[in-house]
């Protein structure tokens, strides 16, 4: 006898690979929002490109990877996060490492990050980073993405 499912999950209506259209810049000594807003996948149309909000639409385990590429990195940046706010408030530091001392040539760094998370269906979910040092040189270039998996 063939088993039967009730109400199956439809996995396919979760995933979303967001990135940006152009070098975002400004980032500094503050939290800021990563505006990626160009999608190569969008199920559904869950990931907003003009608020950079993912809404999840089945509560489950989600497999965040964020691969952001760095540039105008310098001695003075001590510290960085790679961040995920859930409904406004920061929720998962993801990473946190001294960028400089990871750079390759002193200034730039390509660092790919993945996480578990347990998210409910509703919740929406921004992207971050954090930077401490002084001044705003550093920016975000176009390899940029996020991507977001329904595990289960």
């Amino acid at each position: 006898m063939a088993a039967k499912f009730n109400n199956p999950i439809n996995y396919s209506l979760c995933n979303f690979v967001a990135y940006p259209s152009g070098t975002l810049t400004g980032f500094g000594t503050n939290y800021k929002q990563l505006a990626f807003n160009l999608t190569m996948l969008n199920d559904e149309s869950n990931y907003s490109t003009s608020t950079y909000t993912y809404t999840v639409p089945i509560t489950g385990t989600y497999l965040i990877n964020m691969e952001i590429a760095l540039t105008g990195i310098t001695s003075s940046y001590t510290e960085c996060q790679y961040l995920i706010y859930v409904g406004g408030v920061s929720t998962y530091i993801v990473a946190q490492f001294n960028p400089y001392a990871c750079a390759s040539s002193g200034t730039t760094l390509t660092l790919p990050i993945s996480t578990v998370v347990s998210l409910t269906a509703a919740q929406a979910l921004t992207f971050y980073l954090y930077f401490n040092g002084s001044g705003t040189v550093i920016s975000v270039g176009t390899s940029s993405s996020i991507t977001g998996i329904l595990l289960k």
